[in-house]
């Protein structure tokens, strides 16, 4: 019996952890946990095109920004023969076609017009007019960083099978940086905090905190896996596939026919695309390296969630669906709504009237700053490098509160506990209004057994804030919910949430044979896969 979309692309494994070997290995560089280093590390030669579409309707105030920030891509100045942008205009009523045809910008792209049909129809004409190796994905409103189709490109050259989405921030469209006249100079030092994205920052209380690295990057969410989140929610491929920036080879987008037509409106055409790169064989990828800005225009379509929930129908059907790769519907026909088009080649023979003195100097700076960079490490994962970098940072008196309490915070995460707790009761006496160093030094003291003082550290922080989400999820959630949870994660094999579930429902019942039991085969299976982590070798 043929199997469908869903059971074809969801059985199938996320953990790419062969492809960072080879991508190591050729780069000298990781393919996803050290996006800011990334970008020093090069392939040997990077021969694949790119043809960067951009869908959009009625994006006059932003379609400027969003071409000169490719116009301004490291990869379109060091390599402009192999990158073209496709504008699809799709019914734009508002002057944005004439913006296009009046644009001077050195950059090899075509602009196609059709009638109003939505996004997905929009990418397809793109689709049908690209002609590079990789198709990249980008929304009008954003703003690439000026690495960031380069570093999607490297992977692409060096792992052949993957599907990449960028990351993003938001950032006010009347920000004088980012105004067409002075973007180009102000490009190379405007670095996207890609950590605060939704997809690492899940902001509701208790964990896990952050689905990207608290999957491992995406490689425990393969084979119909799944995050149950702090308030409850389910955390998998589909919340992770969605945004302004992907990327995929452009065989692939023709063996899945494009993107699927019968989306109308907004939401889920990509998510479907990304189901359909599974199906076919490829990998889903976070690039932290490939950011952008995403330009705050509000809600501009109230019908947004009526869209949502109409294509929600139409995603489901399809995943019910046999899978049929190769199938000729959508793209055969895209180019026939173009009723308008042109194309510009770049106007200024590879000259740019900005140079980049240092294109390096941003990440640098961030890497330079101890607590920056220590922060950023953490929310990576690189837990021990995170504590290394803490214990470097100078003893400014006003400073050095938190510092002690995300050393310690550190050293807990990286199961360190026994060295964690005296900074964290170090921070705790610092710093006595605050319930967050009590909360991490419960938790490291429920990792050394010693749950009587945990469960007594909890109550000292709940009386400090008795509407802390963290203490909450800890104290009031019941036990046979934790252990619930524990096990849940313990047939995924993600042994790291398991272990903290378990500890959390000792915290509240340290007598539970049952409980010390199913924790100790946790915590042994989490020290067997640390120490066959490829990490190991790459740190």
């Amino acid at each position: 019996m043929q199997q469908t979309l869903e059971q074809q692309a969801f059985s199938r494994s996320n953990d790419y952890g062969h492809l960072e070997a080879v991508y190591h290995r050729i780069t000298g560089g990781e393919l996803v946990r050290a996006p800011y280093e990334s970008v020093r590390h090069t392939v040997p030669e990077l021969t694949l095109s790119a043809s960067v579409i951009v869908p959009a309707r009625n994006e006059r105030a932003t379609i400027e920004k969003c071409l000169i920030s490719i116009e301004q891509s490291t990869f379109n100045r060091i390599r402009p023969g192999q990158l073209e942008a496709i504008v699809v205009d799709d019914g734009s009523n508002d002057g944005m076609w004439e913006l296009l045809e009046g644009l001077q910008l050195n950059l090899h792209f075509k602009a196609a017009r059709q009638e109003h049909h939505g996004r997905a129809h929009a990418r397809n004409v793109g689709i049908a007019l690209a002609e590079g190796d990789v198709i990249i994905c980008c929304d009008a409103d954003f703003i690439l960083t000026p690495f960031a189709i380069e570093e999607l490109m490297k992977r692409h050259q060096v792992v052949d099978n993957v599907m990449i989405f960028g990351f993003y921030s938001s950032i006010d469209m009347t920000d004088p940086r980012i105004q067409p006249d002075v973007l180009p100079k102000n490009l190379p030092h405007l670095l996207v905090p890609f950590a605060s994205e939704g997809r690492m920052n899940y902001q509701v209380g208790g964990w896990p905190e952050n689905p990207s690295r608290d999957s491992e990057h995406l490689k425990l969410l393969g084979q119909n896996h799944y995050l149950i989140m702090a308030d409850g929610g389910r955390w998998d491929m589909y919340n992770v596939i969605h945004g302004g920036l992907i990327s995929l080879r452009r065989r692939a987008f023709i063996a899945m026919d494009g993107y699927d037509e019968r989306f109308r409106g907004w939401g889920l055409e990509d998510t479907l695309a990304g189901i359909h790169a599974m199906a076919l064989g490829n990998y889903i990828v976070p690039g932290y390296s490939a950011t952008g800005w995403h330009m705050d225009q509000g809600n501009r379509n109230p019908d947004k969630w009526r869209d949502f929930i109409q294509n929600k129908h139409v995603l489901n059907e399809v995943l019910r669906s046999p899978f049929v790769p190769n199938q000729k519907r959508w793209l055969a026909n895209a180019g026939r709504r173009i009723y308008q088009q042109f194309e510009r080649t770049p106007s200024m023979s590879g000259q740019y009237p900005n140079e980049y003195a240092d294109l390096y100097a941003v990440f640098d700076n961030e890497l330079a700053d101890p607590v920056r960079y220590g922060k950023y490490l953490f929310s990576l994962g690189r837990y021990e490098e995170a504590a290394a970098t803490y214990a470097t940072v100078p003893g400014v008196p006003e400073q050095k509160p938190w510092v002690v309490f995300d050393q310690g915070k550190a050293l807990r995460a990286a199961r360190r506990a026994e060295q964690a707790v005296p900074l964290l009761e170090a921070a705790a006496g610092y710093m006595p209004d605050t319930p967050w160093p009590l909360i991490e030094l419960s938790l490291a003291l429920a990792a050394l057994d010693r749950f009587s003082e945990a469960r007594e550290r909890l109550e000292q922080a709940r009386e400090l804030d008795r509407s802390n989400a963290w203490i909450l999820f800890i104290l009031d959630r019941p036990i046979l919910a934790q252990r619930a949870r524990a096990a849940h994660y313990m047939r995924q094999r993600n042994y790291a949430l398991a272990v903290q579930d378990y500890e959390a429902a000792l915290t509240l019942d340290p007598h539970d044979v049952r409980i010390k039991t199913d924790r100790a085969r946790a915590a042994s299976a989490l020290e067997e896969r640390l120490s066959h982590s490829p990490y190991n070798a790459l740190n």
